[in-house]
C-alpha cells in the first residue's frame, strides 16, 4: 500500500511538474537564426556558428520544440512586424527592431573598425574616419550589425556606403579593396583571420566608446508574459554559470575575451523593465 501510495504521488508530481513545461511549450516555437554568407553558386547559406552554439544552450534550457529558418539581418524587422517569427538569435540592439520585438542581452562587446593600411593614420579616432569623406564603408544592408542608425545615414547622405545582406561579402568587399572601411565584432574578426581573409592588408582599430549589446529579440506579439520570463532566467543563469563565456571562448581568444567582452551586463535593458 506504501509503495502503491508513492508510486501515485511519485506520479502526481511528474504530472505537475510536466503540465509547467507544457504551458511554456504547447506549440513549435518559430526561430530566426543569423547568417553569415551565402555561396551564390551553390546556394547555401552559412549559419552563424556563434549565434547557433548560443541559441542551443537556450533551447537545451527551455527544453521546448525550435523550428530554426536562417534569416539574413535585413529580413528580420519584416518578420517581426508581420508576426511571423518568435525569437531572433542574435544581433545587436537597433532601433529597427526594438518596436515589435523584446530586447534580451546576453552580453556586451567592443566593436572594430577595420581599415585599409594605406588610409591608416596614427591618433585618428573611429569617429574620424566615419567623417573621412575619402574613404568608403561596407556595411550590412540596413546597418543592423555594428553600426549606429546616425552613422548609416550619414554615410548614405555623403553617397560612401555600400551595402550587402551578409557579414562575410561585407569583409571581402574591403578584402579586395572595393570599400576602404568596415566595422565588426572581435568574433568575426577572429574568423576572418583564420581564414587570412584579409592578407595583412587592414588595420584593427578598437572603438573605445563603441560598445554595443548583442541580444536575444523576442516577438511582443507571440511571446506571453510566461514565456518571456522563462527566457530571462535561462540567460541569466547562463551568465551566472559561465555558459557564455565558456561559448565565446571557443570562437574569440582569452585576450580578445579579457579587452573586448562584458557579460555582467542586465538582461533587460532599462527602458524595457
Amino acid at each position: 500500500m506504501k509503495l502503491r501510495r508513492l508510486i501515485l504521488l511519485s506520479a502526481s508530481l511528474s504530472l505537475s511538474l510536466t503540465s509547467t513545461a507544457s504551458a511554456l511549450c504547447n506549440r513549435v516555437y518559430v526561430w530566426g537564426l543569423a547568417t553569415n554568407s551565402i555561396t551564390e553558386k551553390e546556394k547555401t547559406i552559412s549559419i552563424s556558428q556563434l549565434a547557433s552554439a548560443l541559441s542551443n544552450e537556450i533551447k537545451k534550457r527551455m527544453d521546448c520544440i525550435f523550428t530554426d529558418i536562417p534569416m539574413t539581418f535585413e529580413k528580420v524587422p519584416k518578420e517581426f512586424r508581420n508576426h511571423r517569427i518568435d525569437g531572433f538569435a542574435f544581433t545587436f540592439v537597433h532601433s529597427s527592431l526594438t518596436e515589435n520585438a523584446d530586447t534580451l542581452v546576453l552580453y556586451r562587446t567592443q566593436r572594430i573598425l577595420l581599415l585599409a593600411k594605406k588610409y591608416y593614420r596614427p591618433g585618428i579616432t573611429v569617429s574620424q574616419y566615419l567623417h573621412d569623406k575619402s574613404l568608403r564603408f561596407a556595411a550590412v544592408t540596413g546597418g543592423r550589425l555594428f553600426f549606429l542608425p546616425e552613422e548609416i545615414d550619414y554615410l548614405r547622405k555623403q553617397k560612401r556606403l555600400i551595402e550587402n545582406p551578409f557579414p562575410d561579402d561585407v569583409a571581402g568587399l574591403v578584402a579586395n579593396g572595393k570599400a576602404q572601411a568596415t566595422i565588426t565584432s572581435p568574433s568575426y574578426l577572429t574568423r576572418y583571420h583564420k581564414d587570412n581573409l584579409f592578407q595583412d592588408k587592414l588595420v584593427e582599430i578598437p572603438d573605445p566608446d563603441g560598445f554595443l549589446d548583442i541580444a536575444l529579440f523576442l516577438s511582443k506579439k507571440r511571446i506571453n508574459a510566461a514565456e518571456k520570463a522563462k527566457f530571462i532566467e535561462v540567460i541569466d543563469q547562463m551568465k551566472k554559470d559561465g555558459t557564455i563565456k565558456k561559448v565565446l571562448l571557443n570562437y574569440v581568444s582569452e585576450d580578445y575575451f579579457n579587452k573586448y567582452y562584458q557579460i555582467d551586463v542586465p538582461t533587460l535593458p532599462a527602458q524595457t523593465k
